[in-house]
């Protein structure tokens, strides 16, 4: 399946990402607003977001996923839940 065309300004979807060893970067998933797209040396497009534009998402793979994300979140927006717990976000691996 071909990823559709992407562009500044577009609202998509993301899923919830949780994190064991930085919590503090944990996200509810639903709509976000893209800020960037850019493409690499191998044709990849990569894009961020407006709740974390230095997170870069692999277009053609998230594109995949929108209609399943759309019918998770409707019409709920993403948000940061940092978790800012010692025990999730302790970054050494001892």
């Amino acid at each position: 399946m071909e990823a559709k065309t992407i562009k500044v300004g577009d609202i998509i979807y993301i899923d919830t990402e949780l994190y064991v060893s930085h919590g503090v970067d944990d996200m509810i998933g639903g709509k976000v607003r893209v800020v960037k797209v850019g493409e690499d040396c191998n044709g990849r497009i990569w894009i961020s977001t407006e709740l974390d534009p230095a997170a870069q998402y692999n277009w053609e793979m998230l594109s995949q996923e929108q209609a399943k994300l759309e019918q998770k979140f409707q019409d709920n927006w993403a948000y940061n839940r940092p978790d800012c717990k010692p025990e999730f976000n302790d970054w050494s691996s001892e």
